[in-house]
């Protein structure tokens, strides 16, 4: 599948299907903005103070830190009732180095098709990860792919939510000796209430990657991957209210490859995955079974993964693990988040038990600065 085609698809897509966001966990940093007026230029600043420590033994991933922070501030300008401009900065450090990790602009236009869609296009909005599950997006996106570039689609309404999205990973021209890549991903539930207390979720999640381009030289094999999951997610509240709740939400994935590239080992594969979470207020817990059979989830978390990231040429055909995920989440005066969380993996084919703990401050602030007309 060339760019162009593929890109095509994706700009289909919004015509055809309607999609959800929901936050991942404790991965989540408000996208609001405060309602503007023609004219308002407001000065946004996001960031996220980490502390994350994998604890792995097994032989697909190993363990690491990751402690830091990430900060982004931003100017918003508000053209019109509809439309929207922002530019800043977007900057990663670790601790341990004396270096930013990553430094790059930040630059998105922002425009409200109709009153559910709304398009933007340049920097595009990753501060939930799109809601999307672990095997088939990694939630250390959200350290490392805050200032992603492309197209986004965000569609809202009571019974559905979206959000679609294509990323220009890696841009080639003439003469380069790597390939372009591109990611494209939807994120969708339809929200069904059966009764007052009572929702039917149905997702729907899509992850395309491609690797290819025909101006780069020398001619590398072009590859597509594609990621398919749904299921549906049965949600009863206790006194109507959502932070006291019971979810079970078995769902189901898919993958297939379309490419030349003989060092892809698996052609298709597929994987279950039913949950069981207890949220009370700011506690929540959830335990997992992850059984898969030759899935890979090229952007997913490393921990589902069949290929090994320890050991090359390593592979388990089958994955099956027991998981139980805790996290304790409190807001302060309304623009910070604590949040805390442990996540425990049994692996029951090896007989081995890996876990994580992380800790963060999430904070969104924003001072209105004045109000300039444009020039007619």
């Amino acid at each position: 599948m060339t760019s162009i085609k593929l890109i095509s698809l994706f700009l289909f897509f919004p015509l055809i299907i309607p999609n959800n966001i929901e936050a991942q966990n404790y991965l989540h940093i408000s996208d609001s903005i405060p309602a503007s007026s023609a004219g308002d230029l407001t000065l946004k600043l996001e960031n996220s103070n980490f502390i994350k420590n994998n604890e792995y033994f097994n032989k697909i991933v190993e363990g690491y830190t990751l402690i830091g922070f990430w900060i982004t501030p931003t100017l918003r300008y508000q053209i019109s009732e509809k439309s929207a401009i922002e530019a800043g900065t977007h900057v990663l450090k670790f601790s341990g180095r004396d270096k930013f990790f990553k430094a790059k602009p930040v630059f998105r236009v922002t425009h409200e098709i109709c009153d559910p869609l709304q398009l933007i296009l340049g920097t595009i909005k990753n501060n939930s990860n799109h809601s999307m599950p672990a095997p088939m997006f990694d939630p250390e996106r959200f350290y490392f792919n805050q200032a992603d570039n492309g197209i986004q689609f965000v569609f809202t309404k009571p019974y559905c939510t979206s959000d679609l999205w294509l990323t220009w990973d890696n841009f080639v021209f003439y003469g380069d000796t790597v390939q372009e890549q591109i990611t494209s991903g939807l994120s969708s539930k339809f929200i069904l209430p059966l009764s007052n207390n009572i929702n039917l979720d149905i997702p729907v999640y899509v992850i395309i990657t491609h690797r290819g381009g025909q101006v780069n030289r020398p001619k590398l094999p072009i590859e597509t991957l594609i990621n398919l999951g749904s299921g549906f997610e049965l949600e009863m509240m206790f006194d109507d209210n959502p932070a006291k709740k019971i979810t079970l939400s078995p769902r189901c994935f898919y993958y297939s490859k379309n490419t030349s590239d003989s060092s892809r080992i698996y052609n298709n594969g597929w994987a279950f995955e039913p949950t069981l979470g207890f949220r009370l207020q700011q506690f929540s817990i959830e335990a997992s079974y992850w059984y898969s059979n030759k899935f890979i989830g090229p952007r997913g978390e490393a921990i589902y993964q069949p290929v090994s990231t320890v050991t090359q040429g390593y592979s388990e055909e089958k994955r099956e693990l027991l998981i139980g995920k805790f996290n304790y989440s409190y807001q302060f005066p309304k623009h910070i988040l604590l949040s805390a969380g442990f996540e425990g993996y049994y692996d029951q084919i090896e007989k081995i038990f890996d876990y994580n703990f992380s800790l963060h401050i999430n904070c969104v602030l924003d001072w209105k600065l004045g109000s300039f007309a444009i020039r007619e």
